[in-house]
């Protein structure tokens, strides 16, 4: 039954309804408290931006581990990266809070199960650097010149002064009762009406337009993969046909990331008008430091897809 509830999960992630695949994985959860559906339902809330949540089923998981990792009669086999993925994602969780401490701690905590794990090495790398910069940021900030804050001149530092005549009476002019007994001023001053502001306003807008940089780094790809849902196909037009021979200078010794894998899957399927251009998209990825890994991570379907395009078999 279970795994029943898991199916139904995968099917709704991979349409992008995460909310409901997260309650697909809940009833799996309540079923059997396996890792993975832990890990999966994690994955949704990592989607959804709900980081707490996600660092919480990420703990969870791990903390079931033990008891799954004897093979049992019909249960679901515990999966030698099902524990990775849990550490990995827990650190997710943790650095989208902006908790960096407790995100490298996760990491060095997976590391020393998985010592030689490769995503859990760069991502503590990663969060290492960035540690690192806001360190740096901020004694930059600190030894910086501050400006000098001009005076503000007061009343009594004008150079000069108006006298205005005041003029005591005991009852208003008559140029000035006529006004005062119009109706209109009347029942202004009597009863104070409030009045609707014009329909026409400048708001806001809700949404930014979408801004396609000329030159892709490291920050500006993580910037557009985070575009809103409508946006992303003119982000995925944009990134299939960019230069390929900038994406392993993009990415570096850091390594190409599964969300990045995912979205340019994603891209090929919209985009592909014949076999060629996303086999060349393929094989530059392939070229990528910790492509092999990364790619576990992406859903089977879309590999299965992109094979089928490239015309290659899985």
């Amino acid at each position: 039954m279970s795994e029943q509830f898991k199916e139904k999960g995968n099917a709704l992630f991979k349409a992008q309804d995460y909310a409901a695949a997260a309650q697909q994985y809940s009833l799996a959860i309540d079923a059997l408290p396996h890792p993975v559906y832990y890990s999966n339902r994690a994955a949704c809330y990592l989607k959804l931006g709900d980081y707490e949540k996600a660092a919480a089923d990420c703990k969870s998981g791990l903390d079931h581990v033990p008891e799954f990792q004897k093979p049992k009669p019909n249960v679901p086999e515990l999966k030698p990266d099902t524990p990775i993925k849990l550490f990995f994602r827990w650190s997710q969780a943790l650095e989208d809070q902006g908790n960096f401490a407790a995100a490298i701690y996760v990491c060095k905590s997976g590391l020393k199960t998985y010592p030689d794990n490769e995503s859990l090495t760069t991502q503590l790398k990663k969060l290492q650097w960035v540690v690192k910069k806001e360190k740096r940021d901020m004694k930059e900030k600190a030894c910086a010149p501050q400006p000098q804050a001009q005076p503000i001149p007061t009343p009594e530092a004008s150079p000069t002064t108006q006298t205005i005549p005041i003029k005591v009476v005991s009852s208003l002019p008559d140029d000035l009762m006529s006004i005062y007994n119009t109706p209109e001023t009347t029942d202004l001053l009597e009863s104070p009406k409030l009045t609707t502001t014009s329909s026409t306003h400048h708001a806001f807008p809700t949404q930014l337009p979408l801004m396609l940089p000329d030159c892709l780094n490291a920050y500006t790809l993580a910037q557009l993969l985070k575009s809103p849902q409508n946006q992303m196909p003119e982000v995925r037009t944009y990134l299939y046909n960019y230069d390929l021979n900038q994406w392993p200078h993009i990415f570096g010794r850091g390594g190409i990331d599964a969300d990045f894998i995912e979205e340019m899957y994603k891209a090929i399927i919209q985009n592909q008008d014949g076999p060629t251009r996303p086999k060349e998209i393929v094989q530059t990825m392939k070229k990528c430091e910790r492509f092999n890994i990364a790619n576990t991570f992406v859903p089977n379907d879309l590999k299965t897809k992109v094979n089928e395009i490239c015309g290659e078999s899985q």
